[in-house]
């Protein structure tokens, strides 16, 4: 056994090896910390019993884990901004009806059955404008599972004439006849989740 400055040759070369390996872990780690993804055939040693082939092993699945979990948020953040934008437009369709007939109302030369119809239409869209905000509101506490989805009975016919009354003013000012629609029985009460 050969002696260099009081330490055994073949204990310094153990040393040395260890100290690349740690290293090679060390900047294995620090790339993670950065953002990047290990693969399998990177980090110390090869494919074995070893403890710094299984750390390496670790940090590879790590590395993994941390991946899927960025992209998943990234998926998750997509999602919101087109949900966001989707409400948007929602709450834009009810908004301008309200402009268009508050306008309507302003003019001085309305029937007494004029002005009331208008109102009936700024009303009704004020309604919209209050369950989609209220839709937007539930939807938050659904994701965050504050609140859980119940199903409600509700009646189908009713829906759509409200939804029918709402565009039947302006339908019928641009000479645009709206129909009455016949809803079988079996479908005038459904359940949906609420």
């Amino acid at each position: 056994m050969f002696l260099e400055w009081g330490i055994p040759l073949e204990n310094k070369r153990n040393i040395r090896k260890n100290r690349i390996i740690l290293e090679e872990l060390s900047g294995d780690l620090e790339r993670i910390s950065n953002g990047e993804r290990l693969t399998a055939s990177e980090g110390p040693g090869s494919i074995s019993d070893t403890l710094p082939s299984k750390i390496s092993h670790q940090l590879v699945r790590l590395s993994d884990r941390m991946y899927e979990v960025e992209q998943r948020a990234a998926r998750d953040r997509d999602e919101l901004k087109e949900l966001i934008s989707e409400i948007a437009h929602q709450l834009r369709n009810p908004l301008a009806n309200m402009e268009s007939y508050l306008e309507l109302l302003s003019q001085p030369n309305l029937s007494a059955e004029e002005k009331a119809s208008y109102l009936q239409a700024v009303c009704e869209a004020e309604r919209s404008v209050r369950f989609l905000t209220e839709s937007f509101i539930k939807m938050a506490r659904l994701e965050s599972r504050v609140i859980q989805i119940k199903k409600e009975s509700f009646d189908l016919q009713e829906t759509i004439l409200n939804s029918v009354l709402k565009v039947r003013q302006m339908a019928e000012e641009k000479n645009i006849q709206v129909q009455k629609i016949d809803i079988p029985a079996v479908m005038k009460k459904i359940s949906a989740a609420v």
